[in-house]
């Protein structure tokens, strides 16, 4: 089990430090099982990101610039990535979050991104299987 990063949550259980809950994989793509809503698309990528950045500081506030409205835009974005996933699968889920894509999210590029989709993915999907 890889421990990447740390969110405070009562929902998660496991590991602590600090009074902060280690987030993992799992817990991850657990979340993830909620890209089929926007708020759950949200949260799938403020978890991906946090995991993602290991020991440093998680930066999704770049993406909403503390605006509530923007938050609701990108959210709503996300879900469309994550519908995309699903139908059409991963290249074509880059590819709507990629610059022209009807996904796409200034501040949010390939090291995230991608974090977003492996997430509602789960164990089953194999790293190295999408794009070549």
């Amino acid at each position: 089990m890889t421990t990447r990063s740390c969110l405070r949550s009562s929902r998660l259980s496991g590991s602590t430090t600090g009074g902060y809950r280690l987030i993992t994989r799992q817990d991850v793509h657990q979340i993830g099982k909620r890209t089929t809503e926007p708020l759950g698309a949200l949260h799938t990528y403020v978890a991906a990101a946090a995991w993602g950045s290991g020991k440093r500081p998680a930066r999704p506030r770049k993406i909403f610039t503390g605006d509530r409205e923007r938050a609701w835009t990108v959210a709503g974005k996300l879900k469309a990535a994550a519908d995309e996933l699903a139908s059409a699968g991963a290249v074509a889920a880059y590819r709507a979050l990629d610059v022209g894509g009807p996904a796409y999210t200034p501040g949010l590029r390939a090291a995230y991104g991608t974090k977003f989709l492996y997430s509602p993915a789960g164990p089953a999907h194999r790293p190295g299987s999408g794009v070549r």
